[in-house]
C-alpha cells in the first residue's frame, strides 16, 4: 500500500517537474521518498529536479547514490550523465551513457527527445559522446 501511494506521488512529482512547478514537484517527490525510502525512482527524480534548479551539489549526491544502489538501472546512469555534462565532466558523462546503452536504453534517442545539452554529439559508430563546443 505504501509503495502504491509512493508511486502516485512520484508520478505527480514528475508531472509537476515537467510543468516547471518545482516547489510542488519537490513536495510530491519528498512524500514518495518518505513513503518508500528504499525505492530509488523518487530520489532519482529529486536529483533531476535539483539539477534543473542548479543545485548541483545536492543533485550530485542524490544521483551518485542512486546509480550505485541500482547499477542495473539505465535511467540512473542517463540522468547522472546529464548532470556530469552540466558540471563540465563530459568524458564521465559519456561513460555513464555507455553504461545506460549496455543496460538497454537508446541514449541517442533519449538525448534527442530531451533536448541535447550543449557540447553533446551523437556518434553513429560508438553511441553517444561528448565534445567541447570549441572543437566543432
Amino acid at each position: 500500500a505504501r509503495l502504491n501511494m509512493a508511486k502516485l506521488h512520484e508520478k505527480a512529482g514528475r508531472l509537476e517537474m515537467g510543468r516547471a512547478n518545482f516547489k510542488e514537484a519537490e513536495g510530491f517527490l519528498r512524500k514518495a521518498v518518505d513513503l518508500a525510502p528504499p525505492w530509488a525512482a523518487p530520489r532519482l527524480y529529486l536529483g533531476e529536479l535539483r539539477r534543473r534548479q542548479g543545485r548541483t551539489e545536492e543533485a550530485f549526491a542524490l544521483l551518485d547514490a542512486v546509480s550505485k544502489e541500482r547499477p542495473e538501472w539505465p535511467e540512473g546512469h542517463y540522468t547522472y550523465g546529464r548532470l556530469l555534462v552540466d558540471l563540465g565532466r563530459k568524458g564521465e558523462a559519456a561513460d555513464r551513457w555507455q553504461v545506460a546503452e549496455r543496460r538497454g536504453m537508446d541514449v541517442r534517442r533519449r538525448l534527442e527527445d530531451d533536448g541535447r545539452p550543449a557540447g553533446v554529439v551523437l556518434r553513429d559508430d560508438r553511441g553517444p559522446g561528448v565534445r567541447d563546443d570549441q572543437q566543432g
